[in-house]
């Protein structure tokens, strides 16, 4: 008799268990369901926001006719003028130097992304084609954890942009989190 009331409570606990894990299942592929549909909305959101921001930007007139709010450029004049001592405490800028700007090594590069802040983390919203992100296999909707070991939840927009921005031809590690859960790290060519 002891048997079988063991053996019922055995199954009981089986049947709970088996319960147990299929709800779990169940609302665990809600949850992910839920969080791709949302990512989704925000982005659409966000594109309709730029398309009417970019739309009321066509509108406005220029303030100046012609000009397009650009300084006025001097014919015949390729190097900039030297700086005057004493300027912000900056020595003078000699001609003949090569200007940082044309060193390959000095040039500040990305890595192709166009990176949006959802919350608390950043997301990948679109990758340029041909792009270092698109080759190493970014994709929108990933998920940003870290850059170079820095948590992105504990960094502004501002700080992610600088963080992901660097010296052409050096390395950025990013640690994303893909729509399906996976987590990798990525490491790519800034360029």
């Amino acid at each position: 008799m002891q048997k079988e009331s063991l053996k019922k409570a055995f199954l009981a606990i089986l049947a709970c268990a088996t319960i147990g894990v299929i709800y779990y299942d169940v609302t665990y592929n809600d949850h992910q369901s839920n969080n791709k549909q949302r990512t989704s909305n925000l982005i659409d959101k966000i594109d309709k926001i730029k398309k009417t921001s970019n739309q009321q930007k066509q509108i406005k007139p220029s303030m100046q006719k012609g000009v397009m709010n650009k300084p006025a450029m001097q014919k015949g004049i390729r190097n900039k003028p030297a700086m005057q001592k004493g300027i912000r405490n900056k020595p003078a800028m000699q001609k003949g130097i090569m200007n940082h700007k044309n060193n390959r090594n000095d040039q500040i590069a990305g890595i192709g992304s166009i990176v949006i802040d959802l919350g608390l983390y950043p997301y990948i919203k679109k990758n340029i084609p041909g792009s270092p992100a698109e080759k190493s296999g970014l994709s929108t909707g990933d998920k940003i954890l870290t850059i170079d070991g820095l948590k992105t939840n504990e960094l502004s927009i501002k700080e992610v942009f600088s963080a992901i921005r660097g010296n052409v031809g050096t390395i950025v590690e990013l640690k994303v989190e893909k729509q399906n859960g996976e987590i990798l790290l990525v490491s790519i060519e800034r360029a």
